[in-house]
């Protein structure tokens, strides 16, 4: 029986191991046909040569993680080593990465579908058609969508869904030792809810600056005592009393 249309889930081979992503993706999906590696590999790379400033297993904690790349790549390249917790606000990829996360057999990685924020509460999950082609990782919460994409979003009723926010100040981690931040310009409003985590547990960050004002959002993160790297869209942020393990820090 020929199917009317065929499903927008697609498993990918990959240097780390299969992965299930989405075949409209002209993205991520793109990038991950013709190498194998993720778009932003070398970022995940650098954060893996670093994690050994907070030992050999790191907590992770992966905000934004769309197709969950970054917490499946660095658990491929520290050979399954460390505990990470991914967080995807679009139900469609979580339920991507949840399944990647299985497909590979990694007990270690916890998959929640919550957006993060600076405050509890409930925000609504922009409406795009996952049956048509775009680049879903730029997808934006939030009043509206300010980076042109290849659909309008959506404003049936009917398909209204929403999503819960946290802090992830709320969730009381025993440790995190590596916090990415990748959420199309809320990066800001994710780091005020997790003062009291960067206060207490000092992780190495990666955080986008993309979307966001780049020159406010490096003034927010070094005024908590951080040195601050470039590399493509992100900031690699190293606490100020590590910063001296850093070759030319």
């Amino acid at each position: 029986m020929l199917l009317e249309r065929v499903p927008y889930g697609l498993m990918m081979p990959t240097i780390y191991g299969p992965v299930i992503v989405s075949r409209h993706d002209i993205n991520q999906t793109n990038h991950l046909l013709k190498t194998g590696r993720a778009h932003g590999h070398d970022s995940t790379d650098m954060i893996a040569k670093l994690s050994v400033l907070k030992g050999p297993e790191p907590f992770v904690v992966d905000v934004g993680a769309n197709f969950g790349l970054f917490s499946l790549g660095l658990a491929s390249l520290l050979q399954g080593r460390g505990v990470y917790h991914c967080f995807e606000a679009q139900r469609i990829l979580f339920n991507m990465i949840a399944g990647s996360v299985a497909l590979n057999g990694y007990s270690n990685i916890f998959c929640h579908h919550i957006a993060v924020g600076e405050e509890a509460g409930a925000i609504e999950i922009p409406q795009f058609d996952y049956n048509q082609e775009m680049n879903f990782g730029s997808v934006e919460f939030g009043a509206q969508q300010r980076e042109r994409l290849s659909q309008e979003r959506g404003s049936d009723p009917d398909k209204q869904e929403f999503v819960e926010m946290r802090t992830l100040d709320s969730f009381n981690f025993p440790r995190v030792d590596i916090l990415k931040v990748d959420v199309e310009g809320m990066e800001p409003q994710v780091l005020r809810g997790a003062e009291k985590l960067i206060d207490a547990w000092r992780p190495l960050m990666l955080v986008e600056h993309l979307k966001s004002d780049s020159q406010s959002l490096a003034n927010q993160i070094t005024a908590k005592d951080y040195k601050l790297y470039a590399l493509s869209d992100d900031f690699i942020c190293i606490p100020n009393e590590l910063a001296h393990l850093i070759p030319d820090a």
